[in-house]
């Protein structure tokens, strides 16, 4: 594999977990909004 193979698929190892990393915080912040909202629904 060539120096810049080798780079890109670095930089996109990278990149995955980056975007995997938001979709995990996206989704803990919608789980807490929920939360709230039901909770507030149910008071």
């Amino acid at each position: 594999m060539s120096k810049s193979k080798s780079v890109n698929v670095s930089l996109l190892s990278e990149i995955r977990t980056l975007i995997e990393s938001a979709k995990q915080r996206v989704a803990a912040n919608a789980n807490a909004e929920l939360s709230l909202l039901y909770w507030n629904i149910g008071k």
